[in-house]
């Protein structure tokens, strides 16, 4: 090999010595993306499946009250007011409250 091949090759390898820096700093700022993406993706999925079962428990209670209180309306304890027996006209007092009213009654539960 001549002297002139020498220096050339010598002065190639200077010359790509920074693109090894440059290579490494993008496949850093690849992974780091990639991990971010994880990150995120992980933490939607957790708040998600926290949210479908606070919703699951919501409509199973929602589900046993209604249960109940099928329960209670065909046992032996219910007693059906007969129309003779329940009240025309209601003792009701108003709260006024813009933009609309709230009509409670002055009756005692049942």
């Amino acid at each position: 090999m001549s002297d002139k091949n020498i220096f050339e090759a010598r002065l190639d390898a200077a010359n790509q010595r920074g693109v090894a820096l440059v290579m490494v700093l993008l496949a850093v700022l690849v992974l780091s993306t990639l991990a971010a993406a994880i990150v995120f993706t992980s933490r939607a999925e957790t708040l998600s499946s926290y949210n479908y079962r606070i919703t699951s428990q919501a409509e199973y209670a929602a589900w046993a009250g209604i249960q109940r209180a099928v329960n209670y309306f065909n046992s032996a304890a219910y007693v059906p007011v007969t129309p003779v027996n329940a009240p025309v006209n209601y003792d009701v007092s108003i709260y006024s409250n813009k933009p609309s009213d709230i009509y409670y009654s002055n009756d005692s539960g049942v």
